[in-house]
């Protein structure tokens, strides 16, 4: 009696290899794509973060200021971090809201076109501050 004979199986088919190819090409690109995400995700946040940075900077310095010597009136400086050209505005309005109270309103924005980001924030000195 003869033994039926197993036929070893030597390789991939022309089928499977293309099989292959294909799953590796999207898998590729589908990384590609969140690695592109990510990357804009990262520069968003860091640019955020150094409007804040400029924010509170301002603010600061505000705070530092005399209270008394503080003026009414807006003021616009162009601070640059890394690649990126930053527009701080300030507006103090001495007397708001009330006596001896003074409101400062930090605008920071930067970009341009559909990228145009804008941070705010205010706050309210008095003469005890200072």
């Amino acid at each position: 009696m003869k033994m039926p004979r197993i036929r070893a199986e030597g390789g991939f088919t022309a089928l499977e290899a293309m099989l292959g190819v294909v799953l590796l090409a999207v898998g590729t690109t589908a990384a590609a794509g969140l690695i592109l995400a990510a990357a804009s995700a990262y520069t968003y946040s860091k640019q955020g973060s150094d409007a804040a940075t400029l924010a509170e900077q301002t603010e600061e310095e505000y705070r530092d200021m005399p209270f008394a010597s503080m003026a009414a009136g807006t003021t616009t400086t162009n601070p640059v971090v890394g690649t990126t050209t930053y527009t701080v505005t300030s507006v103090v309005q001495v007397g708001v809201p009330s006596a001896n109270e003074n409101s400062i309103t930090i605008t920071v924005k930067w970009g341009a076109g559909d990228a145009n980001h804008t941070y705010q924030t205010q706050t309210i000195l008095t003469a005890l501050q200072g």
